[in-house]
């Protein structure tokens, strides 16, 4: 792997996420694109789209190897998301959509993951775990006015853990362990 910004420093933004192919990031920022009609703001680049599994904010780079040992250790089978469900929060002020069921395997993979990272050690939020994927950001909620929505279907079958290098045009994604389901 090439090394990225930030690859050097003491330490890293960290965090774990499902990462959907190319085609469905692509199909994600057109619903963003339409979403942006009901809310302004500004839509996710393509791609940087996913859904955050656990946010582990600044890590010391030597931890890596720790977290990529833990995604090793997990297994859960995959699964399918069938994305229909759109939304904004006035608070942090995002576009999002998300499954209209939270699946078992996801439910696994997140009670595994955050059992696996408070046991090492690490923070992680204590929030209800609210399975969505970002598309606008700086949004103006209001009620959504009634439309079409096509649902958007995505068979997970990898989580990764990624690093956040913030650049001048925004934040840079790059891969730091990827993870197949069974």
């Amino acid at each position: 792997m090439s090394s990225a910004p930030g690859a050097n420093h003491a330490a890293q933004r960290l965090f774990f996420a499902l990462w959907p192919n190319a085609k469905l990031q692509a199909a994600l920022h057109l619903a963003g694109e339409s979403l942006q009609k009901a809310f302004g703001g500004r839509v996710v680049r393509t791609e940087n789209i996913h859904l955050t599994l656990a946010f582990l904010g600044s890590v010391p780079a030597e931890r890596a190897d720790e977290l990529r040992g833990i995604g090793s250790s997990i297994t859960v089978e995959r699964f399918q998301l069938k994305l229909t469900e759109t939304g904004c929060w006035k608070r942090s002020a995002v576009g999002w959509i998300a499954p209209e069921s939270l699946p078992e395997p996801l439910k696994d993979l997140m009670l595994d993951l955050r059992s696996r990272l408070l046991a090492a050690g690490f923070r992680v939020d204590d929030k209800p775990f609210a399975p969505h994927v970002t598309l606008l950001r700086k949004a103006k909620c209001r009620p959504q006015p009634a439309g079409e929505q096509i649902p958007l279907e995505w068979r997970v079958d990898h989580f990764t853990l990624m690093r956040s290098d913030t650049l001048p045009d925004g934040p840079q994604y790059s891969q730091v362990g990827t993870w197949p389901l069974s």
